[in-house]
């Protein structure tokens, strides 16, 4: 591969990952916009190898913001649930994950395709995180994914899924795929036809998340989509934290602290299950009662806040 070629395919992949505009890649450069049409073309009427070279640098020395999840994972059983539900969509596998918010589903997918981008730099990732929002629609969807494996989208859902499919099949590994907050999708039959699509057509490993109400939408006696949602190899409800999970995370967060004061932080971490009827660890709360103390000893109102 030549230096021209492998700088259009480099710009390529940028704007794929970016979406920054041919026109906004050539400022980044110094290009002029009409120049860099005619490179990005193959109608460059002058030698291209220095334009290429200075495309290159650019996009190096510019290189795509990743995503920063705050805080630290701890691995608890959820996580650990996780990274083998990702581990199995590496070999084709299909898993839905559905629970109660705080069980730490967004935050692990995030956190492990965070870490994929990184190892990735320009190239394409493996893992791709999609949140499922409730104002997408076919067009936006494909986009989105597409974005996600640095796959340069079309103008429209079927020539950017095209697209998708055409890069994916030629990968030297599986793509894997996480749809997270999927009940946003209601059930929506042309948004899991595209879900659907990728997984025969392109091969990807697919994970479906997101709260209970999944559990309903992909119910093959309700679904519209039965075959599809019959090959589902895994069907998952993730619990609470445990309270030694809990008792561990604290004291690692806070140090050691009164009994007393632990009672307080699992009181405060629980969180009702609609679904089950029953209350459980949320890591979501546990982190925030976290907070709440810290914030009350920098103010010297520790005791007074925790007894």
């Amino acid at each position: 591969m030549n230096t021209a070629t492998q700088a259009r395919e480099l710009v390529r992949a940028y704007q794929a990952r970016t979406g920054l505009s041919t026109g906004h890649v050539g400022r980044l450069a110094g290009v002029a916009f009409q120049t860099m049409k005619q490179f990005m073309t193959d109608n460059y009427p002058h030698q291209e190898e220095s334009l290429a070279r200075q495309l290159i640098q650019a996009v190096e020395a510019n290189p795509p913001q990743i995503p920063d999840v705050e805080g630290k994972l701890y691995t608890t059983e959820n996580v650990r649930i996780l990274d083998r539900q990702i581990e199995a969509a590496r070999d084709g596998a299909l898993s839905l994950i559905y629970g109660s918010p705080g069980t730490q589903k967004s935050f692990v997918f995030q956190r492990r395709v965070a870490e994929a981008l990184r190892r990735a730099g320009l190239e394409a990732p493996t893992v791709g995180y999609v949140y499922a929002s409730g104002a997408m629609g076919r067009k936006a969807l494909a986009q989105e994914i597409a974005r996600q494996f640095v796959v340069y989208p079309g103008s429209s859902a079927y020539g950017t899924l095209t697209s998708l499919v055409f890069a994916l099949q030629r990968r030297k590994q599986r793509a894997v795929l996480i749809v997270d907050e999927a009940q946003h999708f209601g059930g929506e039959l042309p948004l899991l036809e595209m879900l659907r699509e990728l997984v025969d057509r392109a091969g990807v490993g697919l994970i479906v998340a997101g709260h209970d109400r999944l559990e309903q939408i992909f119910d093959p006696q309700r679904s519209p989509l039965e075959q599809f949602v019959q090959r589902f190899d895994h069907r998952l409800r993730l619990p609470g934290l445990s309270e030694k999970e809990v008792r561990t995370i604290a004291a690692a967060e806070l140090g050691q602290v009164p009994e007393r004061t632990m009672e307080a932080v699992l009181k405060q971490s629980e969180a009702t299950d609609r679904h089950a009827h029953a209350s459980y660890y949320s890591a979501r709360y546990l982190f925030k009662v976290i907070a709440q103390v810290r914030r009350a000893r920098a103010s010297n109102g520790f005791r007074k806040s925790v007894h």
